[in-house]
């Protein structure tokens, strides 16, 4: 033989042995199918989708247009569990709920028959059940801020990642005392809710998870305080004092009861010159601090200081102090004043305090002086 010829031999081996080996992977492919010789396969489920709820879930699917089907097999668990379905050919689906089923993902096998048994090929859907564990992870919206403006509730909404949110659901007693409800939609970045004064909301969260769920989820009601507008406090009748004050002569003389007459056009400052005086006269550089008696005891919420309307030397760093006595004082916080005339602020408690007193000590100013000026101090509810 010649060495041409011998090679080709090989070849031809070679192919054929492939050829063989190729029927093999196809008839494993579609074994199921060879198994029912030339029969005709019935029409399988189509569209078939597991809608989600709360320990259930519904398996449906759109029925075939092949009028022989009349039942289906439906697998799950590993093909540990089943059901047999009988299928009306007068429906145009098919729905079969599966109810306190435990919290899991389930993957579902369907075949459908005919009256000839033959067996349709496999539809195979994945669906979840939702339980308590889920529940558990549910995270409420944050609120950034929740403030009452002009008798309406203003809210700030926080972002949430969690794509099954939907909205929250908002209630509280209006001004008339009647129980409101509101949906707020996720896309709502801030809400204005109408007639509220002050007082307890309460918010939960809702979830529906995926666009076929069957059941809404809710986190916990969450209840929070909100404080009403601030109503500064009439200042007639206050008295104060003060750690000293510029005792010249016109419009020099300038006491301490002009933080409190309501004019901004007025200040407290203290006692001038002479700082070196022995046996010292009076305060003459910082810190200089200011009493008032407001006569009666608050709620307070808060203390408002309003710079002169000058820009010298405006007050930087002070600190706040409340009373119930006029002898025992409790130190409320340090707060910096904003370098701008006439500016007025409005400065939180750090929770609401009773007293009848309220002091404030100047620290500084922000032109390095040794003399405190400001136009007015007093204190607000809310």
């Amino acid at each position: 033989m010649k060495k041409t010829e011998f090679l080709l031999l090989i070849l031809l081996v070679l192919g054929t042995a492939a050829g063989f080996s190729g029927c093999s992977k196809m008839d494993a492919t579609y074994k199921e199918f060879l198994d029912y010789g030339q029969q005709k396969y019935p029409g399988k489920p189509v569209n078939a989708v597991v809608s989600p709820g709360y320990k259930r879930m519904i398996l449906s699917w759109a029925n075939s247009s092949d009028p022989k089907v009349t039942k289906a097999k439906v697998y799950w668990n590993n093909r540990a569990d089943s059901l047999d379905v009988q299928l009306d050919p007068s429906e145009d689906s098919t729905y079969i709920p599966f109810n306190d089923m435990p919290e899991a993902t389930y993957v579902f096998e369907i075949y459908t028959f005919d009256g000839d048994g033959n067996r349709s090929v496999k539809t195979e859907v994945i669906g979840r059940v939702y339980g308590d564990f889920y529940k558990s992870t549910l995270l409420s919206r944050p609120i950034y801020d929740a403030t009452v403006v002009n008798d309406s509730l203003w809210i700030s909404w926080g972002g949430i990642s969690d794509t099954a949110i939907i909205g929250t659901e908002v209630t509280f007693k209006d001004k008339n005392d009647v129980l409101q409800k509101y949906f707020v939609d996720k896309t709502i970045l801030l809400s204005q809710f109408p007639d509220f004064p002050r007082g307890d909301i309460q918010y939960r969260t809702v979830y529906v998870p995926g666009p076929y769920a069957i059941d809404t989820f809710y986190t916990e009601w969450t209840t929070m305080y909100v404080k009403g507008q601030r109503y500064a406090l009439p200042k007639a009748g206050w008295t104060v004092t003060a750690s000293s004050f510029d005792i010249r002569s016109g419009a020099s003389y300038r006491p301490p009861e002009l933080l409190i007459d309501n004019d901004p056009a007025t200040i407290w400052v203290n006692q001038i010159g002479a700082p070196n005086a022995t046996p010292p006269i009076a305060q003459t550089y910082y810190p200089h601090w200011a009493a008032i008696d407001m006569k009666q005891e608050y709620n307070l919420e808060g203390i408002i200081v309003q710079q002169r309307n000058s820009a010298t030397n405006l007050v930087k760093d002070i600190e706040l102090y409340t009373s119930t006595d006029g002898l025992n004082w409790t130190f409320q916080l340090r707060y910096s004043l904003e370098n701008r005339i006439s500016a007025e602020a409005f400065i939180d408690l750090p929770q609401a305090t009773t007293a009848q007193y309220i002091k404030i000590i100047a620290l500084n100013d922000y032109g390095n002086s040794n003399n405190v000026a400001l136009a007015e101090f007093g204190a607000y509810i809310r």
